[in-house]
């Protein structure tokens, strides 16, 4: 284990270091631990609530002297507040449908979209994931057609040369765009990349820098497992938005009717400044506008 400086190291053997328990970690951490961390520590009401009870019984705050010196006292209830249900808000859809959801959610299955856009110049990519090309293809084209999206067929499918699969990502990246290059006349439009992992892809990372960074193509990376009318609706929703289409309106939107925005051009700003943590000492800037007045496209 190397304890000392990056131009001076410093070497002790394993087995003479012991590590001590509950010390704070202050580095990054990788996706899977972040993806771990965010689900161990998500907790359904009821339990959230058992967890508090019984901390406040075996913690005894109130035989604390220090908090009865102060006079401060720490009641072992919940307090019980009054709160109302929203309503859902109302959508538009194409041709200027009423859209409200059911049961909690909001289903396009048989829904046309507001303003859906054409799917012209797009290839298929697959890292390695298991899937009926074919049939994924086909079924892509015809929900799309029935949600007023019209897409060609793909100019080809790429699939990854097995001999790649055990490289780094970034050169699986790097491999599989110089295969793109090689075939296509031109830049594409959109490229559907399916990745062999559902959640966690260490390809996910360097595949959207490749393409939004440094060519500007749009993407969507899917890892189909169940594929069915509703996994693809969900799928072209993204897509459309990506591409410049807009899947719905607020039934407020529908008429001039936004408070401020409807009565005089008005420009929004959005911005976001993101810290990396150490070692990593750039900082990400953001800053979006939106680019006509039902302000549901913008800038970035």
């Amino acid at each position: 284990m190397n304890v000392g400086k990056p131009k001076r190291p410093t070497y002790i053997p394993l087995e003479l270091c012991e590590l001590v328990s509950l010390q704070r970690y202050t580095k990054a951490l990788s996706t899977l631990q972040r993806s771990s961390l965010v689900e161990k520590s998500r907790q359904k009401p009821q339990e959230r609530m058992s967890i508090l009870s019984n901390a406040l019984k075996i913690n005894n705050y109130d035989g604390e002297p220090m908090l009865r010196a102060c006079g401060v006292s720490i009641g072992n209830s919940f307090t019980q507040v009054d709160g109302r249900v929203l309503p859902a808000p109302k959508l538009k859809v194409g041709n200027g449908d009423d859209f409200f959801p059911r049961n909690g959610r909001w289903n396009f299955n048989n829904k046309k979209l507001v303003k859906p856009t054409k799917i012209e110049r797009w290839v298929v990519v697959n890292f390695s994931a298991r899937c009926d090309l074919k049939v994924l293809v086909r079924d892509l084209i015809k929900c799309g057609d029935m949600k007023g999206i019209a897409i060609d067929p793909p100019f080809d499918v790429f699939e990854e040369n097995p001999q790649s699969r055990r490289a780094p990502p970034m050169v699986r990246v790097e491999r599989m765009f110089e295969d793109i290059q090689s075939k296509l006349p031109g830049q594409p439009q959109f490229i559907l990349c399916l990745l062999p992992e559902r959640k966690n892809s260490a390809l996910y990372g360097p595949w959207k820098r490749k393409n939004l960074a440094e060519y500007g193509i749009v993407t969507q990376c899917i890892a189909p497992t169940r594929v069915n009318d509703q996994y693809l609706t969900n799928v072209l929703l993204k897509i459309n938005a990506k591409l410049g289409g807009l899947n719905s309106l607020l039934a407020v939107e529908f008429s001039p009717s936004i408070p401020v925005v409807s009565k005089a051009p008005t420009i929004i700003l959005g911005m976001d400044v993101s810290w990396l943590a150490w070692p990593v000492r750039r900082t990400i800037n953001c800053c979006g506008c939106q680019l006509e007045a039902l302000a549901t496209h913008f800038s970035l």
